[in-house]
């Protein structure tokens, strides 16, 4: 509140200065001065121009259409899970392969230029057209899965990430067997004749 009529009083007072008469005298020395006392003996009245003033033409009016509502990548769908492996699932497998099977109901939309995105542990693996993808090489040990639906604007649906466990059978099963094929075992080498008694 201060401030303001600090303001306030300012403006008054400049308002003021502006709307005094300004006189001008000459001391014995030569020298010009200026006075606002109409009094002082030799003041000449002199006519002050008033100071240049500026008025901004009206900014144009900025009118902002309203953005579009975005609508989500799965909108029409009405399924959209991870049907295979199932959560929690067991996979054997020596070479690290697993197929993914996605539910998605109506089909994709392509022509819309949506995608399925699958990741592993987190990370990309793969993008394809088709509800079903192949997955190989994957190291023995727990893994999350999960799928993305991604439209042609970058939004993403993410599927629910599921867990399953990929073991491969060792060559020293108890069993002797690698995926139902026997492990042929070494023959033992031959003795070494002994030296006769004397």
């Amino acid at each position: 509140m201060k401030k303001i009529w600090i303001t306030i009083m300012l403006l008054s007072f400049m308002q003021a200065v502006l709307a005094a008469d300004v006189y001008k005298w000459v001391d014995a020395e030569g020298h010009v001065h200026f006075t606002d006392d109409p009094n002082h003996p030799g003041a000449e009245k002199i006519h002050v121009a008033p100071p240049p003033t500026y008025t901004p033409p009206p900014l144009p009016k900025i009118v902002t259409s309203p953005e579009p509502r975005k609508q989500p990548a799965t909108a029409g769908y009405a399924t959209f899970a991870i049907s295979s492996p199932e959560n929690e699932a067991t996979i054997w497998d020596n070479n690290g392969t697993l197929t993914v099977s996605v539910s998605l109901s109506p089909p994709l939309r392509q022509d819309l230029g949506h995608q399925l995105v699958y990741l592993l542990d987190g990370s990309e693996v793969g993008r394809s057209g088709n509800t079903t993808f192949t997955l190989s090489g994957i190291e023995r040990g727990t893994h999350q899965l999960a799928v993305e639906l991604e439209d042609d604007a970058g939004r993403v649906l993410q599927s629910d990430q599921i867990t399953f466990y990929l073991h491969r059978r060792s060559l020293l099963d108890q069993s002797g067997e690698v995926s139902g094929q026997a492990i042929p075992r070494a023959k033992s080498a031959p003795r070494a004749p002994q030296a006769p008694r004397r």
